[in-house]
């Protein structure tokens, strides 16, 4: 997507720095941004295993 600005939100700290170090080793032709966020421990799938956040 030349010309566009991709911003990504996971829920995985692990998974979100291994995704941009994959993304970076590309290199993309455009801009990539892989934000992670902290939604509480998370399991399989990044999905919440509590509801504490």
């Amino acid at each position: 997507m030349p010309g566009k600005r991709i911003f990504n939100v996971e829920s995985d700290l692990a998974w979100a720095v291994a995704l941009q170090a994959e993304i970076d080793a590309l290199p993309p032709v455009s801009p990539v941004t892989v934000y992670p966020v902290d939604i509480s421990p998370v399991g399989p799938w990044g999905r919440p295993l509590t509801e504490e956040h």
